[in-house]
C-alpha cells in the first residue's frame, strides 16, 4: 500500500455518501456488452488487464488515519484478473445486485 494522502473535496463527498449508505451498491453501475463468438475473449481479458495495470490509481482505497480521518492510498497488493462469464450466470448474479440496489435511497 502506498503512503496515504488527503482526499480531494470530491473524494470526500463520495466517501461521506458511501458511509451514509453502507452496504448499498449505488455507485456500481454495471454494463453488459453482448459480443459475438468471433471475439477472442481470453485476448480481450488480457488487454483489459494490461490497461488496468498501466493505471494504478484504479486501485485507490480509502483508509482511516490514526485520527479517524479518511485518506487515500493505492493498494498495490491486489491482483486484477478478468474471466469469461456466460450470459445466464451474469443474469443470475445481476438479479441479486438489482434487488439490493432497489432498496437504495437513490432509486426510490
Amino acid at each position: 500500500m502506498t503512503p496515504a494522502t488527503p482526499l480531494s473535496k470530491t473524494q470526500y463527498g463520495i466517501y461521506a455518501e458511501c458511509v451514509g449508505h453502507d452496504g448499498e451498491p449505488c455507485y456500481n453501475l454495471p454494463y453488459l456488452y453482448i459480443l459475438d463468438n468471433s471475439l477472442d475473449a481470453e485476448r480481450l481479458c488480457r488487454a483489459i488487464e494490461e490497461a488496468v495495470k498501466a493505471h494504478p490509481t484504479l486501485f485507490t482505497r480509502i483508509v482511516l488515519n490514526d485520527d479517524g480521518e479518511p485518506m487515500q492510498a493505492i493498494d498495490d497488493t491486489k491482483l486484477f484478473q478478468l474471466s469469461e462469464e456466460t450470459f445466464e450466470a451474469f443474469k443470475r448474479r445481476s438479479a441479486k445486485i438489482k434487488k439490493r440496489c432497489l432498496g437504495c435511497e437513490h432509486h426510490k
